[in-house]
């Protein structure tokens, strides 16, 4: 089972956390990671497995503040992105469906 194929149907947060340490990956809360623009960026789960040959495989989640679900979405993005996290989730509510779909962003239930 791949960190993709854990979400068929759609998992809670937990459960999601859950397939991923089955998985082999290190899962941690309310994280920091630095990214390669040497920002530090904030997760609600950050998850990484060795691949072998000095190479990690990261994995990210957030859950919707309810703010600005637009920003927060790109913001994830952007985020996942700099610290080379593919893929990454976010928790859903309404607009995040259109957005995470638009951005290759994988749901988890709210």
């Amino acid at each position: 089972m791949t960190a993709t194929s854990a979400l068929r149907p759609r998992k809670t947060f937990d459960e999601f956390a859950e397939d991923l340490r089955r998985e082999g990956y290190a899962v941690k809360f309310d994280a920091l990671a630095a990214g390669e623009s040497g920002v530090l960026h904030r997760f609600d789960l950050l998850a990484e497995k060795d691949e072998g040959g000095g190479k990690k495989k990261t994995v990210v989640c957030m859950k919707s503040r309810g703010k600005n679900p637009v920003e927060e979405m790109v913001g994830l993005y952007a985020s996942a992105y700099d610290v080379g996290a593919e893929p990454c989730y976010v928790v859903s509510g309404s607009i995040e469906d259109k957005m995470a779909e638009y951005y290759g962003i994988a749901l988890l239930a709210g």
